[in-house]
C-alpha cells in the first residue's frame, strides 16, 4: 500500500516541509479535488514528512518521528552518518538553537 507521499509524488508533484507546513510543486497543476485531499489529510502528510532516518553509533538505521521541521533539521544535523558535510559542525545562535554550518 502506498503512503500519501508516494501517491502525491506518483501524480507528478514534489512535496517538502516549509517550517511547520508543506509546499507542493507545481502548485498550479493541483486540481480542486487534490487540494481538498491535501487539506483533509494534512496531519498524516505532515507526519510522513517528519519521519527521519538517522543512524546510531553502530551504523544501524533508525526511523524517528520528528516533532516539527526544526527538530527534523536538528536530527539530520547531528546525525554522524549524514552525507552533508555541513552536519559535522554545529553553531549555537543567540536563541540557543543548533544550526548546521
Amino acid at each position: 500500500m502506498k503512503t500519501l507521499l508516494e501517491k502525491i509524488k506518483a501524480n507528478g508533484f514534489n512535496i517538502e516541509l516549509k517550517g511547520n507546513n508543506f509546499t507542493v510543486t507545481p502548485a498550479e497543476n493541483l486540481t480542486e479535488k487534490q487540494k481538498k485531499f491535501m487539506k483533509a489529510n494534512k496531519p498524516q502528510i505532515m507526519a510522513e514528512l517528519l519521519l527521519t532516518t538517522v543512524f546510531n553509533l553502530h551504523g544501524k538505521a533508525i526511523t524517528l518521528q520528528a516533532q516539527n521541521a526544526e527538530h527534523q533539521a536538528w536530527l539530520i544535523c547531528v546525525n554522524h552518518k549524514s552525507s552533508r558535510p555541513s552536519s559535522l559542525t554545529l553553531d549555537m545562535n543567540n536563541d540557543h538553537k543548533p544550526k548546521c554550518k
